[in-house]
């Protein structure tokens, strides 16, 4: 057998890519409208969002056939495209930094990782310049070039006039680097950073106030230590230093002291040194001295903590003799109390399950499960959602009336009349005491009862108001089985206010102003507002309207209905 070739494969793949981006429209369902004249590319949601998370999330958040973005070249943005559909691309030296910035833009890591080594194996002044400003957004890779490139050319990088185009937090960026490269500090005079940083701040800052403001920023950036390593202090220097009005004062003073306190140590110094060759000779003998009164202190000291350590020694084996010897009677104790207690609880379980209490509750429970099992087997022998007898017996303790459960029939299942409003106005015209149950496909069941039915007597004539009629139902409830929070099964009863709505547009509805519902059974989907003011049955203990509320039923506002089952007499 021949062996597979996978370059071949690959390239095939490729091309039928190609022919997937140049083919007809009716293929694509998402269009990018790009750059001012708003060019068109046809695109596929899948393929977009398979390679690109920025895609992804988008398309997931916004139900869209169309996005626009004015700010992308249209050359570009076909690079773009043409490397998401097959991985290839163009890239140049005058697009490189744009085709950088929309790999981030769009979060293609791949195509990211590809540009940077380009970028770091070509390093220059001017991929500098164009990339240091996003420096928040770069790799590690890149921050670290950029780092070592501004150590290397500082001076470069502060007379170049792309200077004056860095933002703020660049200048600031530099200024650190700065700070912590002492040998940069040497190579760099104070008057050439200073006249660098007022040069960007007059041509970026408009308002004078806001010019001193931000001149004082930097100035306070750099730190003493900086500028005692930076300058080499002489007057004219401080002079033209002076001159500058954005300069604070508090500067300018720093430098005049600096000055003055410079000479004043040069003469300490002098002085010292002769003083420190004369007291040597005396430090040379007292340190002699103390050497030998040490020494002798040392001796007797070590002899003095060996003597102490066998006594610390020999008390510490007691101490921890008697904590061992505690602990075994307090675990023994322990012990002790716990089979007592095993042996009380076994004794109350003996003595219980002999009382008639306990037969008379057993009784009672095999009772409850075998009429379950008999409602099982005749009302909801057709269910495809009721199928556990412990719902059955929630149900019949939340109706409370055992002769009405089990005169219970299936009325309606949408599985088996089929998803229409028609057939189940139908089913239900006229009937009162109704039970519905919902099940989605998540599998969450939930429903409610009413006494008065979810489709009037007379059906819905053309006379019968388009927005439905609101009924007041004291005994009606809601209820879940089971839910995504696992919320034990629960019966929520009527609050206040109307509670069922009967609409020519809707199918089973509880609730006014917080409801649960369906409209339209065709669309296979319900809608939840559980919690809303004015909602009309009670709430679960603690909750509050929100998003717990909304999904406390199905998990989400919309819910995809798999079942829908309405019993009644």
């Amino acid at each position: 057998m021949d062996s597979i070739n996978q370059k071949e494969i690959n390239s095939n793949l490729i091309k039928n890519y190609q022919k997937l981006i140049k083919s007809n429209q009716n293929y694509s369902d998402i269009t990018l409208k790009i750059g001012e004249n708003l060019k068109e590319f046809n695109c596929h949601k899948s393929i977009l969002s398979c390679q690109s998370p920025f895609f992804d999330v988008y398309l997931k958040e916004n139900q869209v056939e169309e996005i626009i973005f004015k700010e992308i070249s249209e050359e570009n943005m076909k690079q773009i495209i043409q490397f998401i559909y097959t991985g290839n691309i163009q890239i140049n030296e005058l697009n490189l930094i744009e085709i950088l910035n929309l790999s981030i833009k769009f979060k293609l890591e791949l195509l990211y990782k590809l540009i940077e080594k380009l970028i770091i194996k070509d390093f220059n002044l001017n991929y500098f310049f164009e990339i240091f400003g996003k420096f928040n957004n770069l790799s590690i890779n890149l921050k670290e070039k950029c780092d070592k490139f501004i150590q290397n050319n500082l001076k470069i990088i502060l007379e170049n006039e792309k200077f004056e185009k860095l933002n703020q937090k660049s200048i600031s960026k530099i200024i650190e680097i700065i700070q912590k490269d002492s040998q940069k500090q040497n190579e760099i005079p104070i008057i050439t950073l200073i006249k660098n940083l007022e040069k960007w701040v007059s041509n970026k800052v408009e308002k004078e106030k806001e010019k001193k403001k931000t001149m004082k920023t930097f100035i306070d950036q750099i730190t003493i230590k900086t500028i005692q390593n930076l300058i080499n202090i002489d007057t004219i220097t401080i002079q033209k230093i002076s001159e500058n009005q954005m300069i604070p004062n508090e500067f300018i003073s720093y430098l005049f002291s600096s000055k003055m306190q410079k000479d004043k140590d040069e003469k300490i110094k002098r002085i010292e040194k002769e003083k420190k060759e004369k007291d040597q000779q005396i430090e040379e003998m007292r340190f002699i001295f103390e050497q030998v009164q040490r020494e002798k202190e040392e001796k007797e000291f070590r002899e003095l903590q060996l003597v102490l350590k066998d006594i610390q020694k020999e008390e510490q084996i007691k101490k921890v003799e008697q904590i061992r010897i505690e602990e075994e009677q307090r675990i023994q104790e322990e012990k002790r109390i716990q089979e007592e207690k095993e042996i009380q609880r076994k004794q109350k379980e003996r003595e219980y399950k002999e009382s008639q209490e306990y037969k008379e509750m057993q009784e009672k429970r095999e009772n409850q499960e075998k009429e379950n099992q008999e409602i099982l087997q005749t009302v909801f022998k057709e269910s495809k959602i009721i199928q556990d007898t412990n719902y059955i017996q929630y149900l019949k303790e939340w109706i409370s009336n055992d002769e009405l459960f089990k005169k219970m029939e299936l009325g309606f299942s949408a599985i088996n009349d089929g998803f229409s409003n028609k057939k189940f106005y139908s089913r239900c015209k006229g009937k009162t005491e109704s039970l519905a149950i919902i099940k989605t496909r998540n599998n969450c069941i939930f429903g409610g009862f009413t006494e008065i039915g979810f489709v009037p007597k007379k059906g819905f004539s053309k006379g019968f108001k388009s927005n439905g009629k609101w009924e007041v139902d004291k005994n009606a409830f809601i209820f879940t089985l089971k839910n995504p929070t696992n919320y034990p099964p629960s019966k929520f009863n009527y609050l206040n206010g109307s509670c069922i709505y009967q609409s020519p547009s809707n199918t089973i509805w509880f609730g006014n102003g917080g409801y649960i519902g369906i409209k339209d059974l065709s669309t296979k989907k319900g809608i939840s507002d559980f919690g809303y003011r004015d909602q009309g049955f009670e709430m679960p203990l603690g909750m509050k309207y929100g998003e717990e509320s909304r999904n406390f039923f199905a998990g989400s506002k919309s819910w995809n209905i798999a079942e829908v089952e309405v019993y009644f007499n």
